[in-house]
């Protein structure tokens, strides 16, 4: 029961972060002439705050792969790093 609660105050932890990185970027990014995977991925986030990576992956289409998710999310946040310099 513990380990439940820590796996998922750990994604909510995530997910506040991925959210706050995709608003950054959305701010920082024309966002209406651009549609690639990571402003698909940002916007889907933006949406979706309560959804795990799993749940968050299979709204994609076509459904993407939990670990192809969080390559997209770790470049989310590898790009507003990059904003921030």
């Amino acid at each position: 029961m513990n380990w439940d609660i820590a796996n998922r105050d750990t994604a909510v932890v995530a997910a506040h972060e991925e959210m706050e990185v995709s608003r950054r970027l959305q701010a920082a990014w024309r966002w209406g002439q651009r549609r690639d995977k990571l402003q698909e991925t940002a916007a889907l986030r933006l949406e979706y705050p309560e959804l795990s990576l799993s749940e968050l992956a299979a709204e994609f289409d076509p459904p993407v792969s939990k670990s192809c998710l969080n390559h997209r999310l770790r470049k989310l946040l590898e790009l507003s790093r990059d904003l921030s310099e």
